[in-house]
Order: structure tokens, then C-alpha cells, then sequence
């Protein structure tokens, strides 16, 4: 997995491409918890969506990146394509997770 920085608007922006490994989860776990609690700063993640049978996949990778943040409302998930969100809210992933 390949993670892209960039910042807009003062918001980071991190561009995730690629399977979500144990390693790519360590670095989204350092990225929630670190960089957001410490800076306070909106959080955005942009998946390179995949059609078909990925959705099940991204859904739980949407469900197990909420569990990383907690509570954290400094999280935000962008550039999912809709019928993963549809998705992800029959999970139970709030609405206010998605911009």
C-alpha cells in the first residue's frame, strides 16, 4: 500500500492505493492517532476505490479504520465511490464519516 500526502484548505489529505496490510494499517493507525489528536487538524482519506468484488473488502477496511479512530470526529473518508458508503451505512458506519 502507497499512502500520498498532500494538504488543502487546511486539511491533510492522504491518498491510500493498494491492499491494506499490517504494515499500511500501522502507518493509517500512527496517521488517526498521532498526526490527527496531535495537530487537531481535519483528517481526510481518499481510497483508490475498486468496483465488484472489493466492496465487501473496502467495506471492512472502512469498519476497521472507524474502529481506529474511536471517537476521533476529526476523521473524515472521501473519494469513495456511493455504493461503498451505501455499503459501509448497512455496517453501521455513521453518515458524518463521509465527505
Amino acid at each position: 500500500m502507497t499512502i500520498q500526502h498532500r494538504t488543502r484548505n487546511d486539511r491533510d489529505i492522504y491518498h491510500l492505493k493498494g491492499a491494506l496490510d499490517d504494515a499500511g494499517w500501522r502507518q493509517l493507525d500512527f496517521i488517526v492517532h498521532q498526526l490527527g489528536a496531535r495537530t487537531g487538524r481535519l483528517l481526510q482519506l481518499d481510497f483508490h476505490q475498486t468496483r465488484g468484488s472489493d466492496q465487501d473488502a473496502h467495506a471492512r477496511h472502512l469498519k476497521r479504520l472507524t474502529e481506529l479512530a474511536r471517537d476521533d470526529r476529526s476523521l473524515r473518508f472521501a473519494g469513495i465511490a456511493p455504493e461503498s458508503v451505501r455499503h459501509a451505512r448497512r455496517l453501521g458506519l455513521p453518515r458524518s464519516l463521509f465527505v
